[in-house]
């Protein structure tokens, strides 16, 4: 009895770990900023308004005001931009 607790509690965390790095799906504009010296890319959700800043984005080319749609997941880490919830693209379209 007590090995099916502890395979429940085991099922139940790892069931709650894959569903916090799931997938989200961003339509926006992109912005940068320089903080630093350092270039800061982040998209703006046209429909929530929430920032999302683009770890890694020196791997991606952008351009300032661009409509993209990107396929991100969370993502972890300071930074010195600071400009709304991190995320790492998976992938991306440019919008019209």
């Amino acid at each position: 009895m007590k090995t099916l607790k502890i395979l429940a509690i085991v099922l139940t965390t790892i069931f709650v770990s894959a569903c916090s790095n799931s997938e989200i799906q961003i339509t926006g504009k992109m912005h940068k900023i320089d903080t630093l010296g350092l270039p800061c890319w982040y998209v703006t959700d046209t429909v929530t308004a929430v920032n999302y800043e683009i770890l890694r984005s020196e791997n991606y080319v952008f351009n300032e005001g661009q409509k993209v749609s990107i396929k991100a997941k969370s993502g972890s880490g300071s930074t010195v931009c600071q400009v709304g919830e991190k995320i790492e693209i998976i992938s991306y379209k440019f919008a019209r």
